[in-house]
């Protein structure tokens, strides 16, 4: 977190919650002077988590909001899944169970548009992806569009 405010900022914590339920909140941060930063953790522990895999893409949806004296100032929202991936000899596992990666390498971009992409370019891929029994999906160059990953999961 910076402070690029131009004043001290007292009084900061976080919070996070998933699903509307709080999970995890921070003490009160030191104050941050004018450009200062504050990088840290928030640890919460989440009991039996449906896990995330492709056939069963179990999201949840995780809020943190930043609050400065009791007033919220900003709330982050994303989509998280919970998944265990581990390399055993030459095999790798999902959850505890042997993952076969079949995949594609991907460039985003359109004969007519270039690299830019409408959000229902991004849905149609997602789903040729799928419908072909992909994957994995290898990008270069340059990161691929949120949009494109959200449709992914």
């Amino acid at each position: 977190m910076t402070n690029k405010t131009g004043q001290t900022l007292k009084d900061i914590r976080l919070q996070a919650a998933l699903q509307g339920t709080l999970l995890a909140a921070t003490d009160t941060l030191p104050a941050l002077q004018p450009d200062g930063m504050w990088k840290g953790e928030i640890e919460m522990h989440v009991e039996r988590p449906d896990s995330w895999d492709p056939e069963h893409p179990n999201l949840y949806k995780l809020q943190i909001g930043l609050y400065i004296q009791d007033k919220q100032q900003e709330l982050l929202t994303r989509n998280i899944g919970f998944r265990e991936v581990r390399i055993q000899g030459n095999r790798m596992l999902l959850n505890g169970k042997p993952l076969k990666l079949r995949g594609v390498c991907r460039h985003e971009s359109h004969p007519l548009l270039g690299r830019s992409l409408t959000d229902e370019q991004w849905r149609k891929d997602a789903e040729l992806y799928r419908s072909a029994n992909c994957n994995f999906i290898r990008t270069s160059h340059y990161p691929p569009a949120e949009e494109f990953i959200n449709y992914c999961d």
